[in-house]
Order: C-alpha cells, then sequence, then structure tokens
C-alpha cells in the first residue's frame, strides 16, 4: 500500500479524528466557501467594470469568468492545503497513485 493510501485509509482518519487531528467541519466549510468565493469574484469584477465605466457591466463580466474562475480556484486550493496541513498531512497525500493501476486509471480518465 503506498503513503498516501496509507493516510487516507478509514482507520487512519478514524484515529485522527478521534484525537482531534481533522475536523469535522472541514468538508462543510469546503462545500460553502467555493459558491460563496465565485460570487464575491464575481460581485468584485462587476464593481471593476463599473469602475471602468463599461455600459454594461453585468454582461461584460461574462467575458471574466476564466478569470474570475481561477481565482476561486486558487482561493480553493489555497483553503484545502491549509486544511490539510492542519491534519498534518500533505495536499498530494489526498491523490493515491498506483504505478500498478496507471493503465486502467487513464482508461477510465479518457472514458
Amino acid at each position: 500500500m503506498t503513503t498516501a493510501a496509507c493516510l487516507n485509509s478509514p482507520e487512519t482518519i478514524r484515529s485522527r479524528l478521534s484525537v482531534g487531528q481533522v475536523s469535522r467541519f472541514a468538508p462543510v466549510l469546503i462545500l460553502f466557501v467555493r459558491p460563496g468565493l465565485a460570487l464575491l469574484a464575481q460581485g468584485i469584477t462587476v464593481w471593476l467594470l463599473t469602475q471602468m465605466q463599461s455600459p454594461s457591466p453585468s454582461i461584460a463580466v461574462r467575458s471574466w469568468w476564466t478569470v474570475y474562475g481561477t481565482v476561486v480556484d486558487l482561493g480553493c486550493l489555497a483553503l484545502l492545503a491549509w486544511l490539510v496541513k492542519r491534519e498534518g498531512i500533505l495536499l498530494l497525500d489526498l491523490v493515491s497513485f498506483d504505478r500498478r493501476k496507471l493503465k486502467v486509471d487513464i482508461l477510465i480518465g479518457l472514458g
């Protein structure tokens, strides 16, 4: 079993949860932060377009979704990295990589 798989095994997670290393609040936080960040980033973009005197900022904001979408993704990754650091693991530990299953994983990913 790989190191990441050991860190994410149900037994290890239960033991970290019992000692308070894993927060039960973190998954709920992640669920609500992403849409909140999306609304905030889009609102800031509309405000900036208004300040730049765009004729219709609520329509012009549609062209900027890749920019504020990237900001939202980076914010969520930063939050996730902070939360897993509090748990005593790394962000890469959430991804279990097994070379023996690589061909099957690639086929599943393409499918």
